[in-house]
């Protein structure tokens, strides 16, 4: 009866294995990152630090870092920044208030063909003229935003 169980425990250890495999593989291809809400920014953040909303649900450890130092943007206008390899990011910003923009930015990858084959969204809400850090896709970027006004 004991080594009935056992072989019972190892089925199901393998099948949990098989799934979380599965969920990871189909991340990794891009599939299952649409149509997910975006999460709820923390509401115990002090003021002045940036709050993230990331749209994109899928995990990676393989995150290319980013610094592009100071850059310049005009308020409610779209900014491309080419990262090369049929990547660009489009950072799109909306000045809140004197003390707070919030920024969209929008990884897509697109094939020779110009079909997009990647895309994530993250949204920033952060001090103008601060350096922060956010992840969107396999990116993270650190960046200081200085935006002018229309």
């Amino acid at each position: 009866m004991n080594r009935n169980r056992n072989r019972w425990c190892l089925i199901a250890v393998l099948l949990a294995g098989c799934v979380l495999t599965g969920c990871d593989k189909l991340a990794k291809l891009g599939l299952g990152k649409f149509g997910k809400t975006a999460s709820t920014p923390a509401t115990n953040s002090a003021p002045g630090t940036p709050t993230i909303i990331i749209a994109s649900t899928s995990v990676n450890t393989n995150l290319l870092s980013l610094d592009l130092g100071t850059v310049i943007l005009t308020n409610h206008h779209e900014t491309i920044l080419s990262l090369g390899m049929g990547t660009n990011c489009r950072v799109s910003p909306l000045l809140l208030s004197k003390n707070s923009v919030q920024l969209t930015l929008t990884v897509e990858t697109k094939n020779p063909q110009g079909k997009v084959m990647d895309l994530s969204i993250t949204q920033v809400t952060t001090p103008p003229d601060q350096k922060f850090e956010a992840n969107v896709g396999e990116f993270t970027f650190s960046f200081i935003p200085q935006v002018v006004p229309e």
